[in-house]
């Protein structure tokens, strides 16, 4: 809404903004493989403005059904990010800067991920405010999952832990 960019060219951009600040973080230490993290980058920011564009017309109508909505979208993007995550491939830079944080500070990556989406998001906040001079785009939905995707994914992680670990102890009994 204040610059000239999509949303999914504006996703790349602050992509780029997270290798950088990885690469600040971990100095020596950012493994070289990570640099790919700015194709993913690019392509994550094409399939944001894809999914903009594909998912244009499905406009819940009451509230309960906007709940919903970004509530399911908050699970099913806390499944992948946890998936992408545990995989310990190239991830999408937002997570890397997220895992690097986490692994940094000794916290784990979920309640991490919290802290970080609701710092974009208080961002975003003061960015509206002080361009309109009122909050635009940012409504119930996006405190939501924000507050969301992270304490799923500790959820998930907390959950998977659990039957690994029971896993382990019928393998050890057998």
């Amino acid at each position: 809404m204040i610059l000239p960019f999509t949303f999914g060219e504006l996703t790349f951009l602050l992509s780029l903004l997270f290798v950088l600040v990885q690469v600040i973080l971990l100095r020596s230490a950012f493994p070289r493989l990570q640099y790919l993290q700015v194709l993913v980058g690019a392509f994550f920011g094409s399939f944001v403005d894809l999914g903009m564009f594909l998912f244009s017309r499905v406009d819940p109508h009451t509230y309960i059904q906007k709940i919903t909505v970004i509530t399911m979208g908050s699970v099913l993007l806390a499944a992948g990010v946890y998936l992408q995550v545990i995989a310990n491939v190239i991830i999408n830079p937002g997570e890397g800067l997220v895992r690097t944080i986490a692994r940094k500070i000794g916290l784990s990556f979920g309640s991490i991920k919290v802290f970080f989406d609701a710092t974009l998001t208080i961002s975003a906040v003061v960015l509206s405010l002080a361009s309109f001079g009122s909050i635009r785009g940012i409504r119930e939905g996006t405190i939501l999952s924000a507050l969301l995707v992270g304490s799923i994914v500790n959820v998930l992680s907390f959950a998977i832990s659990r039957i690994e670990v029971a896993r382990k102890s019928l393998d050890f009994l057998t």
